[in-house]
């Protein structure tokens, strides 16, 4: 693909997110440069399977705001900040031209991402993932059996474009789901034990737990 296309699809991307609200201009404009070296150096399917967390995860909140607290609604409209950290991994990953940790960074992301947002909406109060005791909707660390759920079919979805666009074998989609589970609950876990008690904040979260997914998927392809 030529860089002028690259160009091209990125920025036509990066407008559809602003115009939707999905990110911010200056978060539009960061995920605009990562899409062009990762459609140069990569290829289109993997920047689509990339773009489509942030659709998923934004179109999450979004189509179900009503049973949402502020705080999360507002949360939609994504920064530069939260495309480096959900995105940094899995563009290194693509550059480097290694699809499980590509897919690992962007299946755990999504998975966290959809798992937390639409788990808002559960009727059971959430339970703290080190504890199990029940705290408040919201609450960094707690986890629910919709939000379980819904994690699994945000990697789900990551699984299958992947096995569309790029790597038609089963085993990639086996990949997307265990990896999926694991980054989320490894989220809650930081939510939890670090993210509660002010050591690091949300960003940081994130990074990790994509950082997670790449590391783990890596480890795990060989084995399926």
């Amino acid at each position: 693909m030529s860089l002028e296309v690259s160009i091209i699809i990125a920025f036509l991307a990066a407008y559809f997110a602003a115009y939707f609200n999905l990110l911010s201009p200056a978060g539009s404009f960061l995920g605009a440069f990562f899409a062009i070296l990762i459609m140069e150096y990569a290829g289109l399917s993997w920047f689509l399977v990339l773009f489509s967390f942030f659709v998923i995860s934004a179109f999450s909140t979004i189509l179900f705001r009503s049973g949402k607290s502020r705080k999360t609604v507002s949360e939609s409209r994504r920064g530069w900040r939260n495309v480096a950290a959900n995105g940094a991994i899995a563009f290194i990953s693509a550059l480097a031209g290694n699809l499980p940790a590509f897919v690992g960074a962007v299946s755990a992301v999504t998975a966290d991402t959809v798992s937390c947002e639409i788990g808002e909406l559960s009727g059971p109060k959430p339970k703290l993932i080190t504890t199990f005791k029940t705290v408040p909707t919201g609450t960094n660390g707690g986890i629910t059996i919709l939000g379980e759920i819904a994690g699994i079919l945000g990697a789900l979805l990551i699984g299958g474009l992947a096995y569309f666009l790029i790597f038609p074998q089963p085993k990639i989609i086996i990949l997307s789901l265990l990896v999926g589970f694991l980054g989320t609950n490894f989220d809650s876990l930081l939510g939890a034990i670090f993210e509660n008690k002010g050591v690091i904040g949300n960003h940081e979260v994130n990074f990790l737990t994509s950082l997670f997914g790449a590391f783990v998927a890596t480890l795990l392809m060989p084995l399926l």
